[in-house]
């Protein structure tokens, strides 16, 4: 403790005003070296949190390409093709067309076998 005593006392002179500002500044650079080091604590931190987006965002552009080259190549699979396919119908069955009745012959036989539970008759 006398050793403190004494440096305190070296440094100011002994007079109370150079003892007060010497405090008051090595308060001001105790709190301006603090400043400084939370400013690189707080790059720190920031660098980490870029580095750890950087690597989520690899990761999900890489499971998106993924993605990709597999639905491209369901979809060269799953490719509909059209084709025109042309017949000749042999026979034209022309049937008159009554509006005064809802059931045409071959509708009513239907109808009344299905009443009756019989099966209908095969063409």
């Amino acid at each position: 403790m006398p050793v403190l005593a004494a440096a305190i006392a070296w440094l100011t002179g002994g007079n109370l005003i150079r003892l007060v500002a010497t405090l008051l500044t090595g308060i001001a650079l105790g709190g301006w070296g603090a400043w400084q080091v939370q400013g690189w604590r707080q790059a720190s931190a920031d660098l980490a949190r870029e580095r750890a987006a950087h690597a989520q965002f690899r990761a999900n552009e890489r499971t998106a390409h993924t993605a990709s080259a597999g639905y491209q190549q369901e979809a060269a699979h799953a490719r509909i093709e059209y084709r025109t396919r042309w017949r000749t119908i042999e026979t034209i069955v022309d049937r008159p067309v009554y509006r005064n009745v809802c059931l045409d012959d071959d509708g009513l036989r239907e109808l009344n076998a299905a009443i009756a539970g019989d099966q209908p008759a095969s063409r």
